[in-house]
């Protein structure tokens, strides 16, 4: 059995990492900052820590344009289009896939 609080292949923080890289181009030290949490905080998120509604809420009021439906189910829906592209376009390709 996997622990939920120390997994990178979790969605949500897969999502996180993904965010960071695709929006701003920050690693998890100056992301953490710009969400004014501790770097160990965000570190734990990005490993699999499950995500508080608080947290995910101070994510939202940082990146303008991001959903709480895309950060907890991936829900692309609401996103901006701007927004929406450059995530998909940092999304890592698969092994002999699409």
């Amino acid at each position: 059995m996997t622990d939920k609080r120390n997994n990178k292949r979790n969605p949500v923080a897969q999502r996180l990492r993904l965010l960071r890289r695709a929006i701003f181009d920050e690693n998890c030290s100056q992301f953490s900052v710009r969400i004014d949490i501790s770097k160990q905080r965000m570190n734990n998120f990005e490993n699999g820590y499950p995500l508080s509604i608080d947290m995910a809420n101070r994510i939202r009021a940082a990146v303008p344009g991001i959903t709480l439906d895309w950060l907890f189910h991936g829900d692309e829906r609401a996103l901006p289009v701007e927004m929406l592209d450059k995530l998909r376009s940092a999304v890592p390709k698969t092994k002999g896939g699409s």
